[in-house]
């Protein structure tokens, strides 16, 4: 009854693409339903978006890391001055089409087709509901996580780019990430290299430093991204630790020191 339930949807999108009104149409549908609903139909997936998984990583020594990750002590920390308007502030849940729009466009655009990618789509949109949907009500419960998005400063203010931040206790992860986790991480392909990316790191911390009164945050990158690795290293992130996922990708386990505003 599931299967046959996500393949309507997925067709529904297959056939009218990603840019249609049939997604939004579907992404509301969705949206309205309890959250109990939503995540007894999630229980079968396995993979979650910004949740590392793989079964028994391969550890790999710190001196392999050092001598494989680029020497980082010659970066120079610099804070990032966005080249256009931009206004950072908590996602709302009718941002949430467009948000899985710009994960799935980052992060699976390489490796689906036309026939998978809505598929993808739909995946991600309804793990990221239910993500919302269980902390949406974080400020009442004391849980600590949060979605962000960046927006244009015009007056439609069109989402560019999101990022995620949680404190939150794994659970059901294989080698969870060290918490404070941020993860999620994408912009928009039209809007990249514009600072976006850096402002909204900043805003993570931010919220770690100043509202979680924690001292330190993490992150996971896939090494040879060198791209988010310049980005990281120069914001003052320093390469803990690495090691092979279930995809033998190697993944980068970095950390920052988050210094007190004076």
């Amino acid at each position: 009854m599931v299967f046959h339930w996500h393949m309507r949807l997925a067709f529904i999108l297959l056939f009218s693409w990603h840019g249609c009104k049939a997604f939004n149409t579907v992404s509301t549908w969705v949206s309205s339903l309890s959250h109990p609903t939503v995540e007894r139909r999630l229980l079968h997936r396995r993979r979650s978006l910004g949740l590392w998984r793989g079964s028994n990583p391969t550890r790999i020594s710190e001196n392999d890391v050092n001598n494989t990750v680029k020497d980082d002590e010659s970066y120079e920390i610099k804070p990032p001055i966005p080249s256009c308007s931009i206004v950072i502030r908590e996602a709302i849940e009718g941002d949430l089409p467009i948000v899985s729009r710009i994960l799935t466009d980052g992060f699976f655009r390489e490796t689906t087709n036309f026939f998978t990618y809505p598929i993808e789509r739909l995946n991600t949109f309804l793990n990221l509901n239910s993500r919302f949907q269980t902390f949406r009500f974080a400020d009442r419960t004391g849980a600590r996580y949060g979605i962000f998005v960046a927006c244009q400063a015009t007056a439609d203010g069109k989402v560019v780019g999101c990022c995620e931040v949680d404190d939150a206790l794994p659970k059901g992860e294989i080698n969870p990430a060290p918490r404070p986790y941020m993860c999620n991480l994408a912009v928009d392909e039209e809007f990249r290299r514009m600072g976006v990316a850096g402002s909204l790191v900043l805003k993570c911390e931010g919220i770690v430093r100043d509202d979680w009164e924690k001292s330190l945050l993490h992150l996971r990158m896939t090494e040879g991204n060198q791209a988010a690795f310049d980005l990281y290293v120069g914001l003052g992130y320093r390469v803990q630790s690495k090691y092979v996922n279930a995809k033998d990708e190697t993944v980068l386990l970095m950390a920052k020191t988050l210094d007190p505003v004076e």
